[in-house]
């Protein structure tokens, strides 16, 4: 029983590490690892100035006032974390393959950082901030593209 909760305990700091190095915000690091806030601040950042706080995201408010290359973007980084989390992956893990898949595609600065990705794929799953979706990824039956919508 011991060696399973220090693995847990291992893939928890593992997991936030990644979501820092992605410049999470610190409420976001604590709500995919589960780890607490002080517990975040001793193990990853230095100075209090070093800890990416404010508000978080709410996607639902913010995508329907996006503008298009706005909508483009977190459409992309949106269906790339649903097909991930489709397959079967870990919610966790999905958000990670496809935020890095996202930045890999993105020519400049990423114009979704990685605080609103995670708010995209919690309202497409109703995963963490949510229990119902609010968005949801639409196939059209025309051409077969994915695109993000309004849920229903």
């Amino acid at each position: 029983m011991q060696t399973l909760y220090a693995h847990q305990r291992l893939r928890q700091l593992s997991q936030a590490q990644r979501y820092v190095e992605l410049d999470a915000r610190l409420i976001t690091v604590q709500r995919l690892s589960g780890l607490m806030p002080r517990e975040l601040q001793r193990w990853f950042y230095r100075h209090p100035d070093d800890v990416h706080r404010g508000r978080a995201p709410c996607a639902t408010e913010w995508y329907q006032y996006a503008n298009l290359i706005q909508r483009v973007d977190a459409a992309l980084v949106t269906i790339l974390f649903y097909r991930h989390y489709a397959r079967g992956l870990a919610a966790e893990d999905a958000l990670l393959s496809a935020y890095q898949g996202y930045r890999e595609l993105s020519l400049r600065k990423p114009r979704i950082d990685f605080d609103r990705a995670f708010d995209l794929a919690a309202h497409t799953v109703g995963l963490w901030l949510t229990n119902t979706p609010r968005l949801s990824v639409t196939v059209c039956t025309t051409c077969r593209s994915e695109t993000l919508t309004d849920h229903g």
